[in-house]
């Protein structure tokens, strides 16, 4: 009797092997989309400097500017051509009376603010 159960075993063993061997042989085409979200993240932050990470949709610019209180119209705006990131040094005029760091991209799609250290 144990001599058939092994048997039995083993031809399922065998059976399983089998099949996953043949699993392992089947290959199949991966179709994979991503949509990239456009967004701003500010990575360093100094009372004349920041560091800032755009993602932006093909064909749009940016701009980076200080401003005193709300981020409103930019006011000597540092330009940006394309997602990556991107260092900006401000002279003190343009930083004159202003609190906080601002930067929004061309169709709205980005818009994000930092304040800005004394």
């Amino acid at each position: 009797m144990k001599n058939k159960l092994d048997k039995v075993a083993v031809m399922v063993s065998l059976v399983f092997l089998s099949q996953t061997m043949v699993a392992g042989e089947r290959t199949a085409p991966l179709q994979v989309s991503a949509t990239v979200q456009a967004r701003a993240r500010w990575i360093a932050v100094s009372s004349n400097e920041v560091t800032v990470g755009v993602t932006m949709y093909p064909n749009v610019r940016a701009q980076v500017w200080a401003a005193k209180g709300e981020c409103g119209t930019p006011v000597s705006a540092h330009q940006i051509a394309d997602s990556g990131i991107h260092k900006v040094t401000f002279t003190p005029q343009e930083l004159d009376g202003t609190d906080q760091f601002c930067v929004a991209s061309g169709d709205g799609a980005v818009q994000s603010a930092a304040n800005r250290p004394r």
